[in-house]
């Protein structure tokens, strides 16, 4: 199994929410920097990167929630070794949900300055 393959099987249906997040903000974002004058979504790209943002939030407290609860069931001398690994899995939806807005937020203020004419050239 990739590497990649493997992050997405541990970081759980959070990865998928958030790549598809990304996927969908990229559509408004090309559409504004296509319509750049015509039309403004400045507002809702913003938002939708918090949506990002928040999605790999939300992974990574369910995962936390999930590695406390699977600690009971194991003894006392496991739980340390069982504890770092489920926080490293848990913090892999935040990471992902940073590699995607990252790249978002740079497309999102180029789109939002092109609406206000803030690029020089742009016509």
């Amino acid at each position: 199994m990739s590497e990649v393959s493997r992050l997405f099987t541990d970081g759980g249906i959070w990865m998928w929410a958030i790549l598809a997040a990304g996927a969908l903000h990229a559509i408004p974002v090309g559409a504004q920097m296509i319509m750049a004058r015509k039309a403004d979504f400045s507002p809702f790209l913003w938002s939708w990167l918090a949506v990002i943002l928040l999605l790999g939030a939300t992974g990574t407290v369910a995962g936390c929630v999930q590695g406390f609860a699977a600690l009971e069931a194991h003894p006392a001398l496991e739980r340390s070794a069982l504890l770092m690994r489920m926080l490293g899995i848990a913090l892999i939806p935040a990471a992902f949900s940073m590699v995607v807005a990252i790249p978002a937020l740079v497309a999102t203020g180029i789109a939002s300055s092109l609406v206000r004419g803030g690029i020089r050239g742009s016509a």
